[in-house]
């Protein structure tokens, strides 16, 4: 009897296949970034970990570390990121900069009527968009445009900087 049972694990053991674990690529969550460090050189395999991080302006409510499991799943779930309190997801503090020199400012699409900064108040409309324009002889690194999305400007504008300061 016990000859007949160590036979049959045997046969057993010899027709599975191995296949190894991973877990999902994460989905982004909103307002946030995720990064992957890899466990004996394999990305999202068994042990590995995730990281999340909130954009600007964003406060982390719930675990910013996971870890994939042997089962395929990532444990603990991840937290969500929400706008912090101090903000309003209608409006946006006008953009202050002192390394814009003239920024402009448009709640009407497609800038038919532009408002020159700066803006007296406190508070800029959601939708709203901004534009950066440099002085002669000074050059945009980075964006031009924003615009007032969820209570924070996107992209962050470009600087201007005098030709000779940068290079590339």
């Amino acid at each position: 009897m016990v000859l007949k049972l160590s036979i049959l694990v045997i046969v057993v053991l010899s027709t599975c296949e191995y296949h190894p674990v991973r877990c999902p690529r994460l989905t982004y969550a909103e307002n946030s970034y995720v990064g992957y460090n890899m466990k004996n050189g394999k990305i999202r395999g068994i042990g590995s970990t995730a990281y999340m991080k909130c954009h600007l302006y964003h406060n982390l409510y719930g675990n910013n570390v996971t870890t994939c499991s042997f089962d395929g799943i990532w444990r603990p779930k991840l937290g969500v990121c929400k706008l912090k309190p101090k903000y309003d997801e209608n409006f946006c503090k006008p953009y202050g900069s002192d390394r814009q020199p003239l920024l402009k400012y448009s709640t009407v699409k497609p800038f038919p009527s532009i408002i020159v900064a700066p803006l007296t108040s406190l508070k800029t409309r959601r939708g709203t968009l901004i534009i950066i324009k440099c002085q002669p002889g000074q050059r945009l690194y980075g964006s031009a445009i924003s615009k007032c999305t969820g209570g924070v400007w996107k992209p962050i504008l470009g600087i201007c900087a005098d030709n000779k300061t940068r290079t590339g």
